[in-house]
């Protein structure tokens, strides 16, 4: 099964993240998916994923949404996404080489609803 054309990732994938099942009004279960690439942006294929992608008997849609989790002109890589589990939204947490994490709305996908920029632990002068 090849998800590249739902995605369109223009540079590596860092990561895939499935969203936790929804059920649907007909009972089936329905999955997003995220790929994360060294762009900086976080891909998601705008319509849920049946579970009978197993069997590779729906269509995948090639629209989708973009979250940029590096901002314009940095070279900042997304290394990580996952979707907030049991909510009633889709959002997306996304971490990437700048120490930031980014929290999406993905119904409003321009820019992302809060951050928080994870600085390292400083080395402490022991002798």
């Amino acid at each position: 099964l090849d998800l590249s054309s739902s995605f369109q990732c223009l540079d590596e994938i860092n990561q895939l993240s499935f969203s936790f099942p929804k059920r649907n009004k007909d009972g089936v279960r329905n999955y997003q998916l995220a790929a994360v690439d060294d762009c900086g942006e976080v891909h998601i294929p705008s319509e849920c994923i049946p579970q009978s992608i197993v069997s590779q008997q729906s269509p995948i849609s090639s629209k989708h949404t973009v979250l940029h989790h590096a901002e314009p002109g940095s070279h900042t890589i997304a290394s990580s996404a996952v979707f907030r589990p049991r909510v009633n939204g889709m959002y997306v947490a996304s971490g990437g080489t700048d120490c930031m994490v980014k929290l999406f709305d993905v119904t409003k996908p321009k820019r992302a609803t809060s951050s928080i920029h994870i600085k390292p632990a400083e080395s402490e002068n022991t002798t």
